[in-house]
């Protein structure tokens, strides 16, 4: 269970009386707005999730807050390279029984008690010598002690307060007598009846159901926002299209979802249409996102130009200025002019100078025109603000190079942070891709000590770009004879890469399988048909055939050809518990006999119990 609340203070916390010991949280309530604060219960299965998740302490209560956001779990939008900043603060805090307000200073607890008497208790986040405890009673002190407080000695006392009074009445303050300030008060308020608990959100009602365009976009814009996997945007986006073809924001959103799945042709028929609508009869639109989006897909499609013409007239809408010349500076850097690269990436900054990319990206661009210190003084304290940015950090190694100023002390600990992990020089080398930067890519991708599949084929591809074919041909042939054990591409970038890797070989079945895997969660059908490509190629191929055995149900619903692929799969590869685990199910839902079901798992006693799904 959970009890959320939106914040109307700039604290909130937990503390545990028998213990005498809590957590305090500050932060800006109007930013750091929703709290939670979550325990297991106290039933059979609370107490199971608190045995796996303790190590025997018993119950307890998980604290949690959102920043930029009303609860927690809530999410929030956050558009293409916006930044968004915000601090909180936490410390722990004892024997004061609670606490009633709190600040960086500390916390304070006051309570009134049976016989006429009050509970004060102070804790201090730092040493305060000499400070000045107050009681009051209407605004009367009635109590007034000196104490040192610090983390260590908290402040507490009981008082005798004569006559009959509220706790309304009472106020407390701590004063540092070293400077004057009040470092920490508390005045109770009247408790007010609890006003109604807000509406629980509702499972929304079917497409057909809605009245309108609007409530069907919103209500696929919430999916899509939330994430729920028990529902599916598009069936709501579908509705709306079809009763308004021609809706922008439904067309923009759907145009969006086939962009981030790779989808590029069919995005950018969406966009084209949100396009038509919003500059009929010449008109410029308030808000351009669609032309951005339009500008992204044209660029991903290699359509240069017609992705400059789009991508400038989203720069005239300001929520988008930003992000489209930063589009801008890419495409300019792929064709090598990087004079116009710099103005374009002066102009992205001016309207967001806290984007990371954009910075690194000015002085890549000033390293490549020669200046060297204004490079330099582009990068500025990325590094130190944010020490695991890998790209700033290589900039600053290669000006390094350049400068003859301390490049392996740089390049040492640049290594250090990267940690030999294969993912950090993907990720790192992709990053200059999308910059038009492959020489830079190819560098970083060439200091990787290890061997992986995805950093063979890219070295590949970045070799066929600059014409060396035999150069490519050694690469991607490395890169087919590495096991397939943990090779998974997930970046879109990867699709072209392993369809050139396809041309160079086409008769191996690895490129095809790596494709698969790529593009199940964003094109189940094309994915399906590459691995079926792969099994063709390669029919010793077992993880190929499970997850052939995967799609067909779970996309195609074909329980019988799933079956198929899951035998095949496991007449290859006896030794992995996951093939039984999911195989046995289709049995079951295909009504085979049990004899072979049992079948199934004769002699396999050791494989499958080394899983709980297996072994059951």
């Amino acid at each position: 269970s959970y009890f959320a609340y939106d914040m109307k203070e700039d604290f909130m916390g937990g503390y545990d009386h028998g213990k005498q010991t809590g957590t305090v949280h500050i932060g800006d309530h109007n930013i750091v707005k929703g709290a939670k604060l979550w325990e297991w219960g106290s039933g059979p299965v609370g107490q199971a999730t608190e045995g796996k998740l303790t190590e025997g302490s018993g119950p307890y209560v998980e604290i949690m807050v959102g920043a930029f956001s009303d609860n927690q779990p809530d999410y929030s939008w956050i558009r293409p390279y916006e930044v968004k900043t915000f601090k909180q603060y936490w410390y722990p805090v004892k024997d004061i029984d609670g606490f009633k307000n709190a600040n960086l200073n500390g916390a304070v607890n006051l309570e009134k008690r049976e016989g006429g008497k009050v509970f004060l208790g102070y804790y201090s986040t730092s040493m305060v010598k000499n400070a000045k405890i107050i009681l009051k009673k209407n605004g009367q002190v009635i109590f007034e002690k000196q104490a040192t407080v610090s983390p260590e000695k908290t402040f507490t006392a009981t008082v005798n307060v004569a006559g009959d009074f509220n706790e309304t009445d009472l106020s407390t303050e701590m004063i540092n007598t070293q400077t004057g300030e009040t470092l920490i008060s508390y005045q109770p308020k009247e408790r007010k009846e609890d006003s109604p608990l807000p509406e629980i959100v509702k499972r929304p009602a079917l497409p057909k159901e809605m009245a309108t365009t609007e409530e069907l976009y919103l209500t696929g814009s919430r999916i899509l926002q939330f994430g729920n996997p028990t529902l599916n945007a598009m069936d709501y986006f579908d509705e709306a299209l079809k009763r308004d073809p021609s809706d922008i924001r439904t067309n923009t959103a759907v145009g969006n979802v086939y962009l981030k799945n790779g989808d590029y042709a069919t995005a950018r028929k969406y966009f084209a249409t949100a396009i038509k609508r919003l500059t009929k009869d010449y008109t410029r639109p308030s808000t351009c996102e669609a032309l951005y989006l339009q500008g992204i897909t044209l660029k991903a499609m290699g359509l240069y130009d017609e992705a400059i013409d789009t991508l400038y007239r989203a720069t005239w809408d300001y929520a988008w200025h930003s992000a489209a010349y930063l589009e801008l500076a890419r495409i300019s850097c792929l064709k090598g002019d990087f004079t116009k690269a710099l103005d374009q990436i002066n102009q992205s900054l001016s309207t967001n100078m806290e984007n990371n990319s954009a910075i690194a990206l000015k002085a890549s661009i000033l390293r490549r025109l020669g200046n060297m210190q204004e490079a330099v003084d582009a990068l500025g304290n990325i590094t130190e603000k944010d020490p695991l940015d890998f790209r700033s950090g290589n900039e600053a190694y290669l000006l390094s190079l350049k400068n003859g100023n301390n490049s392996e002390k740089t390049l040492s600990a640049l290594n250090r942070k990267m940690r030999d992990f294969e993912q950090n020089y993907l990720e790192l080398a992709v990053n200059y891709m999308n910059d038009g930067l492959y020489d830079e890519a190819e560098e970083v991708l060439k200091r990787f000590k290890g061997k992986n599949q995805e950093v063979s084929y890219l070295l590949g591809y970045l070799a066929d770009y600059k014409g060396q074919k035999e150069e490519a041909d050694k690469y991607i042939h490395e890169g087919s004879l590495l096991p397939v054990d943990y090779g998974f591409s997930f970046r879109l970038e990867m699709v072209k890469v392993l369809e050139l890797a396809s041309e160079y070989y086409p008769k191996d079945a690895r490129p095809y399988y790596y494709l698969g895997n790529l593009l199940y969660d964003k094109q189940p059908k094309k994915a399906i048909a590459s691995w079926e490509k792969a099994v063709a190629l390669d029919p010793s191929l077992a993880i190929a055939w499970r997850n052939l055995g995967w799609g067909y149900y779970q996309n195609n619903k074909d329980v019988a050809k799933a079956i198929s692929a899951y035998e095949k799969a496991v007449s290859l590869k006896k030794d992995d518990p996951v093939y039984y685990a999911e195989l046995d199910p289709l049995y079951e839902l295909n009504n085979t006999p049990i004899e072979r079901r049992s079948t199934l798992f004769d002699s396999v006693n050791d494989i499958v119990k080394k899983r709980d799904d297996s072994f059951v």
